[in-house]
């Protein structure tokens, strides 16, 4: 199994890996929208950790173009955004994202969504 990490901060992107690691997945990474989507329709991840800040196209925006791909329509999308950015649970469903997390993440917490989401 694989996971698609989506984050314009390189550390973040890491920490990210290391965590699905410990839960059994692959992990690509990705640190930007376009690069997202690019890997996403080579790899056909089983699931996307996606930061929802980014410079070049925010992950809302990635992850409706995800569900536009019949390729990844299904894909779980987990949307990451840092403590203190005003996050609507709203705007995540209706970009089409199943969760969302806040920055900074428990190993233990992103373990249980994959668990969730992948089982």
């Amino acid at each position: 199994r694989t996971a698609l990490i989506v984050d314009d901060d390189k550390m973040n992107g890491q920490l990210l890996s290391t965590m699905v690691q410990r839960g059994g997945l692959v992990p690509h990474t990705a640190s930007s929208g376009e690069e997202a989507l690019q890997i996403a329709a080579s790899i056909l991840p089983d699931i996307v950790i996606l930061d929802i800040k980014m410079p070049d196209m925010d992950g809302y925006e990635v992850c409706r173009r995800l569900r536009e791909d019949p390729n990844t329509a299904e894909t779980p999308v987990i949307l990451v955004t840092a403590s203190g950015y005003q996050l609507d649970p709203k705007d995540v469903a209706e970009a089409g994202a199943q969760d969302f997390m806040v920055k900074p993440i428990r190993v233990k917490a992103l373990l249980e969504k994959l668990e969730e989401y992948l089982s």
